[in-house]
């Protein structure tokens, strides 16, 4: 049995490297979105893009969130910081500091 992490990133600077690191663990079911409101945001930095979901819609964006079938919601940085109001409180959920959303 694996355990299902969503990784949300708000920022596209470390994506690979960070994916790659969760991706080697084989207890791990890793989903990774990326929340823009720009329908063709274009990434700067990842180059695996194949792995990642582009969310431009804020009603889709939680809802995948809020997915039953998600085990773990990590957060690679807080943004936008409300989002954490839309979380259900019986998930688990990591949240990485990078300072700026402190």
């Amino acid at each position: 049995m694996s355990i299902k992490v969503l990784h949300i990133f708000p920022d596209d600077k470390f994506f690979d490297s960070v994916s790659e690191y969760f991706d080697s663990f084989n207890s791990l079911e890793n989903k990774y979105i990326f929340y823009s409101k720009q329908k063709d945001y274009k990434f700067k930095y990842i180059h695996k893009t194949e792995k990642i979901t582009l969310v431009y819609k804020w009603s889709e964006y939680i809802k995948i969130i809020n997915d039953e079938n998600i085990d773990v919601v990590y957060f690679q940085a807080l943004y936008p910081p409300y989002v954490i109001n839309f979380i259900d409180p019986k998930k688990i959920t990591v949240w990485w500091c990078f300072g700026f959303e402190i």
